[in-house]
């Protein structure tokens, strides 16, 4: 069908399905990337290209999606909490048994997402918010005074560890600290 419509969108929504039911991701983001292209405002399909970024552990791609999906509504709850949706699935790939500085900064930036997810009226995060939460993985007073003063003078924290070197939003000091 693709090769005799090119702008056929539904065409290429089935396609896209197609590699997805059968776990060919890197064909399925492809094809919804090549849908973006004839309607780059689609939040639907932007956010399902950064979710199949996601599954494919290619988190930097994931995060310009959700980012992308911010650009197309800034009002969109799905749009915060798909770009929280990154930050926690990274987290919860590369964390440690001990939970690290690094951790608390991707854990934390992913609770500051789902909380604006939450304000715009989109819950469907909630649960993984809470989790953040409950589980103590979030970036607290006790470990600001623990990291090192230099770091401390800046105001704000980026993970260094490998697995996160993808991210360059900035955790900034929390006022009350």
């Amino acid at each position: 069908m693709i090769r005799f419509d090119r702008n056929s969108k539904i065409a290429y929504r089935k396609l896209a399905q197609a590699y997805s039911e059968i776990d060919d991701l890197e064909n399925a983001s492809i094809v919804y990337e090549n849908l973006l292209k004839l309607d780059p405002r689609d939040l639907h399909i932007i956010v399902q290209t950064s979710k199949l970024y996601i599954e494919l552990q290619n988190f930097r791609k994931g995060l310009l999606w959700a980012e992308k999906a911010i650009q197309v509504s800034k009002s969109s709850g799905q749009s915060f909490g798909q770009k929280g949706n990154v930050y926690y699935k990274a987290f919860q790939s590369c964390r440690s048994t001990d939970i690290t500085n690094d951790d608390r900064i991707v854990a934390s930036l992913a609770y500051k997402y789902f909380q604006l997810a939450e304000e715009n009226n989109y819950t469907h995060y909630s649960g993984s918010a809470a989790w953040l939460k409950e589980n103590e993985t979030l970036f607290s007073r006790a470990n600001w005074f623990m990291i090192d003063p230099d770091k401390q003078s800046k105001g704000y924290l980026l993970p260094e560890t490998a697995c996160y070197n993808w991210v360059e939003e900035r955790l900034k000091k929390d006022p009350t600290w």
